[in-house]
């Protein structure tokens, strides 16, 4: 478990309660009163979020917003605040909703302009992103080879996504799903649906078949899903994995898809 925040920070953001650590995610996340604090990896990154999430137009979704401190600051010692929302994770059994949440969001994200900082990212997940698109090279390996010998050239417009929606979206009793923990990534919407696709067929033994139904207006979903497949595999080989043999439902349906 990590450290929570200090209670200067609490008191910075006008806190009195204790905070309580939040699990999912990457551990780091601790409720306090009605705001939750995680460390701010970059603080150019969530000053952009803090300027162009208010302008998104919520419907069929709500938006926990970045919250400032007292005095102003958007990052106190390391930390970043944000709106509680009370809800609940639900993907195996509401699956299909996060479809339509992905819609209802790439919608919104649609008018929002490209973010310079994106280019400048060096974490494992922009890194495995670039890897997936072509425009770096992956580490050697025999499941990756076999995904990248099916990558065909792509042209397709791009626009701010969440680029990790799965286990991001919280079921909320008294409202619409809340999408939480928005990881910025431009690239054509299609993509974000294509990660949700392996992420559920890979991660929550979601039928295959019951998610192509789901997917079949995105256009080129099948080489999509390549670069999706590409993206969490190469991530994981990022952080160490010795094995990607949680991928395997995902790649046998995109060697299916190209058949």
């Amino acid at each position: 478990m990590s450290e929570p925040p200090p209670s200067r920070v609490l008191r910075a953001f006008g806190v009195e309660e204790a905070p309580q650590h939040l699990c999912g995610g990457t551990g780091t996340s601790w409720r306090a009163g009605e705001r939750v604090f995680k460390p701010c990896h970059s603080a150019v990154e969530w000053h952009w979020l803090a300027a162009h999430l208010p302008r998104v137009a919520t419907a069929g979704f709500c938006l926990p917003l970045p919250l400032a401190s007292i005095d102003g600051r958007w990052m106190v010692d390391g930390w970043c605040a944000q709106q509680w929302v009370e809800g609940f994770h639900c993907e195996e059994e509401r699956w299909p909703d996060l479809f339509a949440v992905d819609a209802y969001l790439h919608d919104a994200l649609a008018a929002l302009p490209q973010p310079a900082h994106l280019a400048l990212r060096a974490d494992r997940w922009s890194r495995a992103d670039r890897m997936a698109w072509g425009e770096a090279t992956p580490p050697a390996n025999v499941q990756l080879q076999l995904l990248l010998d099916l990558r065909q050239p792509l042209d397709l417009p791009a626009q701010l996504i969440h680029g990790d929606l799965t286990g991001n979206v919280l079921f909320c009793p008294a409202g619409p799903p809340a999408v939480i923990d928005l990881s910025p990534y431009w690239r054509p919407r299609g993509y974000a649906t294509a990660i949700l696709a392996a992420d559920l067929v890979c991660w929550h033994g979601v039928d295959p078949d019951a998610v192509l139904e789901r997917v079949r207006p995105v256009t080129h979903f099948p080489q999509l899903l390549v670069r999706a497949l590409l993206f969490r595999m190469a991530t994981d080989l990022l952080a160490g994995a010795a094995h990607l043999d949680g991928h395997a439902p995902g790649v046998a349906l995109a060697v299916r898809l190209h058949a």
